[in-house]
């Protein structure tokens, strides 16, 4: 396979971080106004905790919530997930609390209804700027971990933001630009998320454009059919997760997100890893379908199937969070 691709060389992550965070928030997602949050809690039995946030900004107000579940009792401070997914998606939170996780469910639509002719109604209404819904998406998996990092069942070390698909690219926004996340897992992203663009299979920077217009800052319009102008591509994304942990994973039945290109994102970001004195995915050989490839801080795992999220990623996430039990430099 061709990995040579002409690509904007990544910048020194350890010395650039800041420009590159500015560089994608004014060009891809958008620029959030101020805002702030408070929550109210409730105790559910079985274990389950019911938050509802309310978000005031320069546009109003603006409320969702989100389900926490906690394993049982006894475990001290535990790991949590924080899953942004949709309400008839399948989330194995049974296996994950069994393995002593926390899970945090929160459905997007709650958060900002994925409507382009309605665009903006919820947070991105409230936060104001020029932010797109992927960004409102990210803010919303933001404000959970604030809240969860302060929460007394929970590791505020070990949380770990994830979601598949549209959701996939927004967890791996929220853990670029936001470090409370210890661990980044991004499903089947994509387009926009963990592939990389110059060539890519199938969906393209301008299809999604023309598609899903709410999604990302008005700027990328701008690069309808001239996608070789953007002065980054998905590499620069995955690099600011560094040096924290970050898992990618792939399905075989997928060409629209193209696995390939998924995979080169994660390897081209390897260059982030080592200005931390980490090695990122240290190949640039993709692995065999059901083969997770660990490296250090960076792992990749493609899955047999079509396109979402099947156990076998959630069984990936599990066995790379426990393999990298390390302490994270600071960024």
């Amino acid at each position: 396979m061709n990995n040579t691709r002409k690509l904007p060389p990544l910048p020194n992550m350890k010395s650039h971080r800041k420009e590159v965070m500015e560089l994608l928030t004014d060009e891809m997602y958008g620029r959030p106004g101020k805002y702030k949050f408070e929550y109210d809690r409730k105790r559910e039995a079985g274990g389950f905790e019911k938050f509802t946030v309310r978000v005031t900004g320069e546009g109003g107000a603006h409320s969702f919530g989100f389900t926490l579940m906690l394993p049982k009792s006894g475990q001290g401070r535990v790991p949590a997930i924080v899953y942004l997914t949709n309400p008839h998606d399948h989330v194995p939170t049974a296996m994950l609390m069994t393995n002593g996780y926390a899970v945090a469910i929160c459905h997007a639509d709650e958060i900002e209804p994925d409507n382009a002719a309605g665009f903006p109604r919820g947070l991105a209404k409230t936060v104001g700027g020029t932010i797109g819904a992927l960004a409102a998406w990210a803010e919303g998996l933001v404000i959970i971990g604030k809240i969860l990092e302060n929460h007394e069942c929970i590791d505020a070390k070990r949380l770990t933001v994830a979601g598949c698909s549209r959701y996939g690219k927004a967890a791996l926004g929220a853990g670029a630009k936001f470090e409370i996340f210890s661990t980044v897992a991004s499903f089947d992203s994509g387009c926009g998320g963990a592939a990389i663009n110059r060539g890519k299979k199938d969906e393209h920077i301008s299809d999604m454009v023309r598609n899903f217009p709410h999604w990302l800052s008005p700027n990328m319009k701008k690069y309808i059919d001239n996608e070789d102008d953007i002065p980054f591509d998905q590499h620069f994304l995955l690099g600011l997760i560094a040096p924290r942990n970050l898992l990618v994973t792939s399905s075989t039945k997928d060409p629209y997100c193209d696995p390939y290109s998924e995979f080169l994102g994660l390897a081209y970001a390897s260059k982030a890893y080592e200005c931390y004195g980490r090695k990122g995915i240290g190949t640039w050989e993709q692995p065999e379908p059901e083969k997770l490839l660990i490296g250090d801080g960076a792992a990749y795992y493609l899955r047999e199937g079509n396109h979402g999220v099947g156990v076998g990623d959630w069984l990936a996430l599990m066995q790379f969070n426990k393999s990298q039990s390390i302490k994270f430099p600071e960024c």
